[in-house]
């Protein structure tokens, strides 16, 4: 307050509802990475980001407001990983039990 009176600056709010997985496809991919990975669900805003597991986010194609297309980033061993979505610049994930799975390459005899 300044002289007794009440005053602020106007601040900008938007609310954006939390995504949300139904499912993802295809649920596997190598571990060298480059494989695009389907993410079918709600909610999905311009800027989305996909993370697998401790990778570091990869932005999304954003196909519409329920699809997404991400490169899944290489892994340094076969395993299976929790895949989320931020909307929110990575300040929070979904948090839906949905995964990914690294897998080595097929060997050809």
């Amino acid at each position: 307050t300044n002289n007794m009176q009440d005053f602020s600056d106007a601040i900008l709010f938007e609310y954006q509802a939390l995504a949300e997985i139904d499912y993802v496809y295809p649920g596997s991919g190598r571990r060298e990475g480059g494989t695009v990975v389907t993410v079918v669900g709600h909610n999905f805003y311009p800027g989305a980001l996909c993370k697998f597991g401790d990778s570091e986010p990869v932005l999304a194609v954003r196909s519409s407001m329920n699809e997404l297309r991400c490169h899944a980033p290489a892994h340094p061993t076969t395993s299976t990983v929790p895949l989320e979505v931020s909307v929110n610049g990575g300040h929070d994930y979904t948090n839906g039990g949905h995964t990914f799975t690294y897998v080595d390459n097929p060997t050809t005899l």
